[in-house]
């Protein structure tokens, strides 16, 4: 086992990229292995986007998301999977878009079920992440820009990330500082983007299906 000792530079025997193939497999055996058959989990080779909705302890009122109108751009027949912590929540939101009578794109959704109580919670965590590690976008549902697992899985994998929260009030610039100017202030993950600027729902919309997850086929 490589153990990084205090004070020197990282020399890992392997690089970052083959480590994420490494658990890739090994979370793929994992999800495959489940005997609860609404955790299991197979991948079609094709394209296909997340939606991460977070409900539960952040469900907030979806007026203040642009997420209805980050869905009815994307392109016709999209494959969408939904992952949530909140069945009813998820429902609501995709229940707004579908009754738009603007709203001529018929997205093909795919709903994964919320998380169980425990023992299977943990079981399910790993569902989801690993449905997020292997998407070519991701949209996220989530107030002040932020929701761990889809961020995380946005950076360790540079996938295309679009939020959709809207930030009303100069109580939330702390939060929104990194989003609201995505791509302009120094360090900012390129692959991040910002439902509260056009041009940056435009950018994300534009280059879907040209991001190649590297990792997706293997």
């Amino acid at each position: 086992m490589y153990t990084p000792q205090p004070g020197k530079p990282c020399d890992c025997p392997i690089s970052f990229q083959k480590f994420i193939k490494i658990y890739l497999n090994a979370l793929t055996k994992k999800c495959a292995s489940n005997s609860d058959s609404k955790l299991q989990r197979t991948f079609p080779n094709v394209a296909y986007s997340v939606l991460h909705i977070r409900g539960g302890d952040k469900k907030t009122n979806s007026l203040e998301f642009n997420t209805k109108l980050v869905l009815m751009q994307m392109p016709k027949g999209r494959k969408i999977v939904i992952i949530t912590d909140d069945n009813a929540y998820a429902k609501h939101i995709i229940s707004e878009y579908r009754q738009d009578t603007q709203n001529n794109n018929s997205l093909d959704f795919s709903e994964l079920s919320a998380m169980p109580p425990s023992p299977a919670k943990h079981e399910a965590f790993f569902r989801d992440f690993h449905t997020l590690m292997l998407a070519d976008e991701i949209i996220q549902h989530s107030p002040a820009g932020w929701s761990a697992i889809s961020n995380v899985v946005s950076m360790i994998q540079t996938i295309p990330f679009l939020n959709t929260w809207q930030s009303h009030t100069r109580t939330h610039d702390k939060y929104m500082g990194l989003m609201s100017g995505i791509q302009t202030q120094e360090k900012c993950p390129i692959e991040s983007f910002s439902s509260n600027r056009p041009d940056q729902v435009a950018i994300f919309i534009k280059n879907m299906n040209r991001h190649d997850n590297p990792n997706k086929y293997d």
